[in-house]
Protein backbone atom coordinates (compact mmCIF):
# COMPACT_ATOMS: atom_id res chain seq x y z
CA UNK A 1 0.00 0.00 0.00
CA UNK A 2 1.34 3.48 -0.70
CA UNK A 3 2.87 4.85 2.45
CA UNK A 4 2.99 8.50 3.32
CA UNK A 5 5.13 10.02 6.02
CA UNK A 6 5.85 13.73 6.01
CA UNK A 7 6.38 14.60 2.34
CA UNK A 8 7.69 11.22 1.20
CA UNK A 9 5.49 9.09 -0.98
CA UNK A 10 6.58 5.55 -1.67
CA UNK A 11 5.61 1.91 -2.11
CA UNK A 12 6.62 -0.51 0.64
CA UNK A 13 6.31 -4.28 0.62
CA UNK A 14 6.34 -6.46 3.75
CA UNK A 15 7.08 -10.17 3.45
CA UNK A 16 4.87 -12.69 5.15
CA UNK A 17 6.43 -14.70 7.99
CA UNK A 18 6.70 -18.00 6.08
CA UNK A 19 8.51 -16.40 3.11
CA UNK A 20 10.78 -14.50 5.46
CA UNK A 21 11.80 -17.62 7.42
CA UNK A 22 12.37 -19.65 4.25
CA UNK A 23 14.48 -16.92 2.66
CA UNK A 24 16.52 -16.33 5.82
CA UNK A 25 17.31 -20.04 6.16
CA UNK A 26 18.59 -20.13 2.60
CA UNK A 27 20.64 -16.98 3.16
CA UNK A 28 22.27 -18.36 6.32
CA UNK A 29 23.46 -21.39 4.33
CA UNK A 30 25.39 -19.04 2.01
CA UNK A 31 27.31 -17.21 4.71
CA UNK A 32 27.36 -13.50 5.44
CA UNK A 33 29.35 -12.28 2.41
CA UNK A 34 27.50 -14.28 -0.24
CA UNK A 35 24.12 -13.69 1.39
CA UNK A 36 24.76 -9.96 1.16
CA UNK A 37 25.65 -10.26 -2.52
CA UNK A 38 22.49 -12.27 -3.27
CA UNK A 39 20.30 -9.82 -1.35
CA UNK A 40 21.88 -6.83 -3.04
CA UNK A 41 21.37 -8.27 -6.52
CA UNK A 42 17.83 -9.45 -5.77
CA UNK A 43 16.72 -6.10 -4.38
CA UNK A 44 18.47 -4.22 -7.18
CA UNK A 45 16.51 -6.23 -9.76
CA UNK A 46 13.27 -5.75 -7.81
CA UNK A 47 13.68 -1.99 -7.42
CA UNK A 48 14.65 -1.63 -11.11
CA UNK A 49 11.51 -3.53 -12.08
CA UNK A 50 9.47 -1.40 -9.66
CA UNK A 51 10.81 1.87 -11.07
CA UNK A 52 9.96 0.85 -14.62
CA UNK A 53 6.51 -0.35 -13.59
CA UNK A 54 5.72 2.83 -11.65
CA UNK A 55 6.91 5.03 -14.51
CA UNK A 56 4.68 3.12 -16.93
CA UNK A 57 1.60 3.48 -14.68
CA UNK A 58 2.19 7.18 -13.84
CA UNK A 59 0.11 9.63 -15.88
CA UNK A 60 2.10 12.07 -17.96
CA UNK A 61 -0.03 15.21 -17.64
CA UNK A 62 0.56 18.41 -19.56
CA UNK A 63 3.68 18.80 -21.65
CA UNK A 64 4.31 22.44 -20.77
CA UNK A 65 7.58 23.11 -18.93
CA UNK A 66 6.00 25.79 -16.68
CA UNK A 67 2.58 25.90 -15.02
CA UNK A 68 0.85 28.39 -12.77
CA UNK A 69 0.24 27.26 -9.19
CA UNK A 70 -1.72 29.65 -6.97
CA UNK A 71 -0.92 32.48 -9.36
CA UNK A 72 2.83 31.86 -9.47
CA UNK A 73 4.82 30.23 -12.28
CA UNK A 74 6.35 26.91 -11.23
CA UNK A 75 8.29 24.25 -13.09
CA UNK A 76 6.08 21.44 -14.38
CA UNK A 77 7.95 18.26 -13.45
CA UNK A 78 6.47 14.94 -14.50
CA UNK A 79 6.08 12.03 -12.10
CA UNK A 80 7.52 9.57 -14.64
CA UNK A 81 10.83 11.41 -14.66
CA UNK A 82 11.16 11.49 -10.86
CA UNK A 83 10.65 7.83 -9.93
CA UNK A 84 13.50 6.63 -7.72
CA UNK A 85 14.39 3.60 -5.63
CA UNK A 86 16.32 3.30 -2.39
CA UNK A 87 17.64 0.25 -0.59
CA UNK A 88 18.85 1.00 2.93
CA UNK A 89 21.42 -0.90 4.91
CA UNK A 90 23.18 -4.18 4.17
CA UNK A 91 23.60 -5.46 7.70
CA UNK A 92 24.95 -9.02 7.89
CA UNK A 93 23.25 -9.98 4.66
CA UNK A 94 19.94 -8.38 5.63
CA UNK A 95 18.19 -5.42 4.09
CA UNK A 96 16.85 -2.82 6.53
CA UNK A 97 14.28 -1.54 4.01
CA UNK A 98 13.72 -0.96 0.31
CA UNK A 99 11.31 1.53 -1.23
CA UNK A 100 10.29 2.86 -4.62
CA UNK A 101 8.86 6.34 -4.75
CA UNK A 102 9.02 9.89 -6.01
CA UNK A 103 12.38 11.65 -5.70
CA UNK A 104 12.16 14.80 -3.61
CA UNK A 105 14.22 17.96 -3.47
CA UNK A 106 13.31 19.50 -0.09
CA UNK A 107 11.62 22.91 -0.17
CA UNK A 108 11.43 22.89 -3.98
CA UNK A 109 8.79 22.70 -6.68
CA UNK A 110 11.37 21.16 -9.03
CA UNK A 111 10.13 17.65 -8.22
CA UNK A 112 6.55 16.37 -8.33
CA UNK A 113 6.55 14.96 -4.78
CA UNK A 114 4.25 17.77 -3.66
CA UNK A 115 1.42 16.78 -6.03
CA UNK A 116 1.90 12.98 -6.20
CA UNK A 117 -0.77 12.52 -3.51
CA UNK A 118 -3.29 14.46 -5.64
CA UNK A 119 -2.54 12.31 -8.68
CA UNK A 120 -2.72 9.06 -6.70
CA UNK A 121 -5.97 9.68 -4.79
CA UNK A 122 -7.65 12.42 -6.82
CA UNK A 123 -8.63 15.91 -5.71
CA UNK A 124 -11.23 18.63 -5.94
CA UNK A 125 -10.89 21.56 -8.33
CA UNK A 126 -11.76 24.81 -6.59
CA UNK A 127 -11.87 28.43 -7.70
CA UNK A 128 -12.29 31.73 -5.93
CA UNK A 129 -15.92 32.83 -5.79
CA UNK A 130 -17.10 35.53 -8.15
CA UNK A 131 -18.56 38.79 -6.90
CA UNK A 132 -22.04 37.43 -7.66
CA UNK A 133 -21.50 34.35 -5.49
CA UNK A 134 -20.16 36.48 -2.63
CA UNK A 135 -23.15 38.86 -2.95
CA UNK A 136 -25.51 35.86 -2.84
CA UNK A 137 -23.81 34.60 0.34
CA UNK A 138 -24.16 38.03 1.95
CA UNK A 139 -27.85 38.15 0.93
CA UNK A 140 -28.41 34.79 2.64
CA UNK A 141 -27.20 36.37 5.87
CA UNK A 142 -23.63 35.06 5.99
CA UNK A 143 -21.51 37.47 8.01
CA UNK A 144 -18.19 35.67 8.45
CA UNK A 145 -15.63 36.87 5.99
CA UNK A 146 -14.06 33.42 5.64
CA UNK A 147 -17.42 31.91 4.66
CA UNK A 148 -18.27 34.66 2.17
CA UNK A 149 -14.96 34.29 0.34
CA UNK A 150 -14.72 30.48 0.64
CA UNK A 151 -13.67 28.74 -2.55
CA UNK A 152 -16.23 27.04 -4.77
CA UNK A 153 -15.75 23.48 -5.96
CA UNK A 154 -16.20 23.30 -9.72
CA UNK A 155 -15.15 19.72 -10.35
CA UNK A 156 -13.09 16.74 -9.30
CA UNK A 157 -10.19 14.81 -10.72
CA UNK A 158 -10.33 11.06 -10.22
CA UNK A 159 -7.25 9.39 -8.79
CA UNK A 160 -5.05 7.32 -11.07
CA UNK A 161 -3.85 5.04 -8.24
CA UNK A 162 -0.56 4.44 -10.06
CA UNK A 163 1.29 3.52 -6.85
CA UNK A 164 -1.40 1.10 -5.73
CA UNK A 165 -1.29 -0.60 -9.14
CA UNK A 166 2.51 -0.70 -8.99
CA UNK A 167 2.39 -2.39 -5.61
CA UNK A 168 -0.09 -4.99 -6.88
CA UNK A 169 2.17 -5.71 -9.86
CA UNK A 170 5.56 -5.94 -8.13
CA UNK A 171 4.87 -7.25 -4.62
CA UNK A 172 4.46 -10.90 -5.68
CA UNK A 173 7.74 -10.75 -7.64
CA UNK A 174 10.01 -9.88 -4.69
CA UNK A 175 10.42 -13.36 -3.19
CA UNK A 176 10.93 -15.15 -6.55
CA UNK A 177 13.60 -12.60 -7.56
CA UNK A 178 15.39 -13.03 -4.22
CA UNK A 179 15.23 -16.82 -4.46
CA UNK A 180 16.60 -16.74 -8.02
CA UNK A 181 19.57 -14.67 -6.86
CA UNK A 182 20.12 -16.95 -3.85
CA UNK A 183 20.13 -19.94 -6.22
CA UNK A 184 22.58 -18.21 -8.56
CA UNK A 185 24.90 -17.37 -5.66
CA UNK A 186 24.68 -20.93 -4.30
CA UNK A 187 25.51 -22.28 -7.76
CA UNK A 188 28.60 -20.05 -7.95
CA UNK A 189 29.65 -21.03 -4.45
CA UNK A 190 28.92 -24.77 -4.37
CA UNK A 191 28.61 -25.67 -8.06
CA UNK A 192 25.70 -27.49 -9.64
CA UNK A 193 24.11 -30.24 -7.54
Amino acid sequence: MPSTSSNSFRVEVTLDEASLKRTNLRLKALGEKHAGLAMRRGFRKWTTLGKKTMASFAPYGRSRSVETVRGQPRPNPHIRNAVAAKVKGWRKGQVVWAAIGIREIPRSYATPHWYARWVEFGHAIKVRPSEGVMAMRRARGETRRSAIGASVQVGTVRGSFFMTRTLAAIAPKLVPLLEAEIDAEAEKLFGRP
